[in-house]
Formats: C-alpha cells, sequence, structure tokens
C-alpha cells in the first residue's frame, strides 16, 4: 500500500520551485563552455567526449542542488517521513532523475543538430551581410553532413563511448540521489532524536509576548508530526521534537502531542469517552499534561482547554488540519 505524501505548506512549495529554477540556471551558466553552439566548441571525437565527460559531472551537481532543494523542506516539516516514507524517497528520487534526464538528452540532440543548424545561420548571414559577425558558422568550423551523420550513428550504438557515457550518467545521478537521501534520513534520525534545551531561545519561545490571550493562538497541522503556530502577528513552523514534545529515549512524539493531534482532528473538542471510568481517567491525564504545556509555552494564566459539561473538553484556542493535511 502506497504511503501518502507530507503535506509541505505553499511558502515551502514556493522555495522547493524557485530553487529549483535557480539549479537549472547555474547549471545551464556552467556547461556553456561545453555546448556546441559555443563559437570554440570543436567537433573532433575526442574534444566531443571530453566536453560529454564533464556535462555529467554538472549533472550530478545540478541533481544535488535539486536534491537539498526538496529534502531540506520535508527535513523541517517532516523529518519522521524522511526515516520511514519509502514512497517520499521515491517520488523525490523519481523527480530529480527526470529533471536530470531531460538536461542530459536535450544536450546530446543539440550536439547531433548542432552542424545542420549552423549551415543554416552560414546561408541566412550570407544574404544578410553579416557573416563577418559569426565567424564560427562558416565551413570548416564545423563537420559535413554526411560525415556528422555517421560520426552520430557510430554513437548510438550498444558498445560505443557514447553508450558508456550514458551510463556514466545514470550511475551518477542514482548515486547521488541515494547519498543525499541517506544523508537526510541520518540528520532526520538525530533530530527526532535530540532533547531541547532546557531554556530554548528559539523562535518560538517568544510566542509568549506576541499572544495576550488564546483567543490569538491558532495551531494548524501540516501532517501527524509538523504544525503552524500563529500567535498574534508571529508566525512559526515547528514539528514536534521542536517544541519538546519527543519522548527522550525514542525520539517518538509524546502522549501529549498525541492528544493535541487528536485534539486537531476533532477541531478543538475531545468529548467524554463512552468507556469505563479508567477511559475517562487517562483521558483527563493527558489532557492536564495537554494544558501545562500549552500554559508554559504560551505564558497565558487563562485555562486553554476548558471542561464543559455536557460535551467535554475544548480549545480556547483555533487549533484544527489544514486544508492540505495528510495523515
Amino acid at each position: 500500500m502506497q504511503q501518502p505524501m507530507p503535506a509541505l505548506p505553499r511558502e515551502a512549495l514556493d522555495r522547493i520551485g524557485q530553487a529549483e529554477k535557480d539549479a537549472a540556471e547555474r547549471y545551464d551558466r556552467d556547461r556553456k563552455p561545453y555546448l556546441p553552439t559555443d563559437p570554440a566548441f570543436s567537433f573532433l571525437a575526442a574534444a566531443v567526449f571530453r566536453s560529454m565527460a564533464r556535462i555529467v559531472e554538472y549533472g550530478r551537481v545540478f541533481a544535488e542542488e535539486v536534491l537539498d532543494a526538496n529534502l531540506k523542506e520535508y527535513l523541517e516539516f517532516s523529518p519522521a517521513d524522511l526515516v520511514t516514507n519509502g514512497d517520499l524517497w521515491l517520488q523525490v528520487a523519481d523527480r530529480v532523475r527526470e529533471l536530470a534526464n531531460e538536461l542530459w538528452t536535450g544536450y546530446i540532440e543539440r550536439l547531433r543538430l548542432e552542424p545542420t543548424l549552423r549551415r543554416v545561420r552560414h546561408r541566412l548571414a550570407m544574404l544578410d551581410g553579416t557573416l563577418d559577425q559569426h565567424p564560427e558558422w562558416e565551413p570548416g568550423r564545423y563537420p559535413e553532413a554526411e560525415p556528422w551523420k555517421g560520426f552520430m550513428e557510430q554513437l548510438s550504438k550498444p558498445d560505443s563511448e557514447m553508450a558508456l557515457l550514458d551510463a556514466r550518467h545514470r550511475d551518477t545521478i542514482d548515486r547521488a540521489i541515494w547519498d543525499r537521501i541517506r544523508w537526510y534520513q541520518v540528520e532526520a534520525s538525530s533530530r527526532l532524536r535530540r532533547t531541547p534545551p532546557a531554556q530554548p531561545e528559539s523562535e518560538i519561545e517568544k510566542i509568549a509576548f506576541q499572544a495576550k490571550s488564546w483567543g490569538e493562538v491558532e495551531i494548524s497541522f501540516f501532517n501527524e508530526h509538523s504544525v503552524q503556530i500563529t500567535a498574534g502577528k508571529l508566525k512559526v513552523n515547528r514539528q514536534f521534537g521542536d517544541l519538546g514534545m519527543a519522548d527522550t529515549r525514542s525520539g517518538k512524539p509524546t502522549l501529549a502531542w498525541h492528544t493535541l493531534h487528536d485534539l486537531a482532528l476533532a477541531n478543538g473538542i475531545i468529548h467524554r469517552p463512552a468507556g469505563s471510568a479508567r477511559d475517562w481517567a487517562t483521558q483527563e491525564k493527558r489532557m492536564q499534561e495537554l494544558r501545562t504545556w500549552l500554559k508554559d509555552r504560551f505564558g497565558i494564566r487563562a485555562d486553554p482547554l476548558p471542561f464543559a459539561k455536557g460535551i467535554g473538553y475544548h480549545a480556547s484556542f483555533k487549533i484544527h488540519c489544514g486544508r492540505s493535511y495528510q495523515a
């Protein structure tokens, strides 16, 4: 059964899109001297293979930058998924592989067509009198049609230098993908195990000074491990470990965090369970733990989880699951 993908907020998706665009622009600048469109490009076989080998390396750099753009956002908002959600790894890997392959095949196609394009440009430049501005378009600077066609046909054979470079490209991209994923998995595991300091000075600690009442507080879950907290004018995104809600031994969410999550799923109201008195006593204990955490975090004295007879516990603040929430 396929695991659901963790939902990212719009801001994170925008950052990923911009980072991928920037990576593509850097890749274009890096490979420019090795493009067949460059005036100094040599169409001799040895030079062509050297250029392609360099393109393979720039493809690896591009893949790593795109991986970082995606995985650092999941590390921030859903580190547990980086450790356990295999479908997340596969989706990111497929995305990077697709982008890198498009760039690689685009280069090969441009290499194949460039001598023909130069001949066309040469004829047009002769007609409009601008040939002196483009000496690279003059015959002799690039191969004739038939020899180049034969060269490219040779490269399409399974045992050709092109085939070896193509295999090297695939292996390089795959190695970059899985090396990067493993690094982020280790980092995610470390974060989930990490115990918050006794007196953290993170931005979340400033929330108490931003909200004067529970009516100014809103907690929205991205997924079962990450939230967006709004308090007055301050808005931050955090996962359970950043909020001191990770078990110090296992690194997993505490029972108080699960209670907060249940509260979000129920849109702020926890009804009295229909089971035994023991069930209700357990529920009360969890609510008291959560009440203590909320008061400590936000510094608001009023009860954040009052009990209403006939209803149950209801939050004095806004709490819900975001529109993009995935369990």
